[in-house]
């Protein structure tokens, strides 16, 4: 796993010029995540009185990310650098 994360962020999985469009995607869905979990955790709690559950489906969202992590592949380098985004 230290290898995978080592990779990602030393761009060989992630070609560094598209480091901005990725991130601008990545963007909304952590920020529809962080808005919607505290409501859905607290439908959960006041529905059946526990965290239990809750905590459960969290759980269960962390491994699928850790295992989609694990199973990301390097990217074709290509044979000349591409131009910034930015610039």
């Amino acid at each position: 796993m230290i290898k995978t994360i080592h990779r990602f962020s030393s761009g060989y999985v992630v070609v560094v010029s598209a480091f901005f469009i990725i991130m601008v995607s990545i963007g909304p869905g952590f920020t529809f995540g962080a808005s919607i979990g505290p409501i859905v955790t607290g439908y959960i709690f006041d529905s059946t009185g526990s965290y239990k559950i809750a905590f459960l489906v969290c759980a269960a969202l962390g491994i699928i990310g850790i295992i989609l992590a694990v199973l990301l592949r390097p990217t074709k380098r290509l044979a000349t650098p591409r131009a910034s985004i930015i610039s």
